[in-house]
């Protein structure tokens, strides 16, 4: 619990200085891993942890080259790609919530996140009727994981280490 507790007030920061700054203090990040590694090994085999974020990266890595192909066909060059569409801190980011859930949660938990984020992104421009500037999404993100650990405090079920995939056939049946 109080791991769970230092883990929100950490993405806390991370969020407040993404949306203030639109950047992001390089120290957060390790100290983001190490909690999120705590975290789960203190509800996690040390086996299926290294098996589920073995998955995870590999996914990760399967989008990164997915999004390298793409962009390049543009015409685009990675440097013009980093600057312009996605930050340095968004890509560590996503890199940590590799090491923040199950293999079997992942994909779920961060297609809802990036979901989230643009939802959040599209009721400000419409509230602002500002449409420039980038998404910060490593802080939309940290928002959200934040829910996600305090929902999981709350409700077991929705922990983004357990087995979702069982727990949704489960309900099923």
């Amino acid at each position: 619990m109080i791991i769970q507790f230092i883990l929100c007030f950490v993405l806390l920061i991370l969020a407040i200085q993404d949306f203030r700054l639109r950047a992001v203090h390089w120290i957060l990040f390790p100290i983001l891993l190490v909690l999120f590694i705590t975290d789960s090994l203190n509800q996690v085999d040390l086996k299926d942890y290294i098996s589920g974020t073995a998955i995870n990266l590999l996914l990760i890595i399967a989008q990164g080259v997915i999004l390298f192909i793409y962009y390049s066909v543009q015409g685009k060059k990675l440097n013009q790609t980093m600057n312009s569409i996605l930050g340095l801190g968004d890509i560590f980011f996503i890199i940590i919530m590799a090491f923040a859930f199950s293999w079997t949660s992942f994909i779920l938990f961060y297609i809802a996140g990036l979901i989230f984020a643009l939802f959040i992104w599209i009721i400000r421009i419409l509230l602002t009727r500002n449409s420039q500037g980038l998404i910060p999404l490593a802080g939309l993100l940290a928002i959200y994981m934040i829910i996600i650990t305090i929902t999981g405090v709350f409700i077991p079920e929705i922990d983004r280490n357990s087995n979702l995939l069982d727990t949704l056939f489960t309900y099923v049946n």
